[in-house]
C-alpha cells in the first residue's frame, strides 16, 4: 500500500504540473503542439539526470514513476531504448523505438476510426 501512495501522490502533481505547462505552452504556439514537445524534452532530460543519481527507493517512486510517469510516459520510453543504446544493443533499441512510436501511433489512430465508426 506505501508503494502505491508514493506513486500516487507524485502522479498527482505530474499530471497536473503536465496541464497547466500544456495550457500555458500551447498558448503561444496555437499551431503546433509544443507543449507537449517541451514536456516531452524536459521529462526526458529530468529523468536523464535522476538516473544518474543514487535515489532511495522511495524518492525514486514518487519522482521518476509517479511524477514523470504521469507528466509524460516518453521519459520512460526514452530511458528504455537509451539504455539500450548506450548497452549496445543495437536491435533491442530498434525494436523498443519502432514498436512505441509506430505502434502508438497505429493505435491513435485506431482509436479515432472506432470513435467515428460507432458515433455516425
Amino acid at each position: 500500500m506505501k508503494t502505491i501512495m508514493l506513486i500516487s501522490l507524485g502522479a498527482i502533481f505530474g499530471a497536473v504540473f503536465r496541464w497547466k505547462m500544456g495550457v500555458w505552452i500551447n498558448g503561444w504556439f496555437h499551431s503546433f503542439f509544443l507543449g507537449t514537445l517541451t514536456i516531452n524534452i524536459i521529462g526526458c532530460f529530468v529523468i536523464g539526470l535522476l538516473l544518474g543519481l543514487n535515489l532511495q527507493d522511495s524518492t525514486r517512486l514518487i519522482v521518476i514513476t509517479g511524477f514523470l510517469g504521469s507528466f509524460t510516459t516518453f521519459s520512460a520510453f526514452s530511458m528504455e531504448v537509451s539504455q539500450s543504446l548506450l548497452a549496445e544493443k543495437w536491435l533491442n533499441a530498434f525494436i523498443i523505438f519502432s514498436c512505441n512510436s509506430f505502434g502508438g501511433i497505429f493505435a491513435t489512430i485506431c482509436g479515432i476510426y472506432i470513435i467515428k465508426i460507432f458515433t455516425n
